[in-house]
C-alpha cells in the first residue's frame, strides 16, 4: 500500500519537473527569438 503511494508521488514529482523544464525551455526559446529580432533592428 505504502509503496503504491510512493510510486504515485514520485510520478507526480517527475511530471512537475518535466512540466517546469518544458516551461523554462519555451521561455528561453522565446527570449532567444525576441533577442535576435531586437538585435537585427
Amino acid at each position: 500500500m505504502f509503496l503504491k503511494i510512493f510510486v504515485v508521488v514520485e510520478k507526480e514529482k517527475l511530471f512537475l519537473i518535466l512540466k517546469n523544464s518544458f516551461k523554462t525551455n519555451n521561455l528561453s526559446l522565446l527570449n532567444a527569438s525576441v533577442y535576435k529580432k531586437v538585435k537585427r533592428d
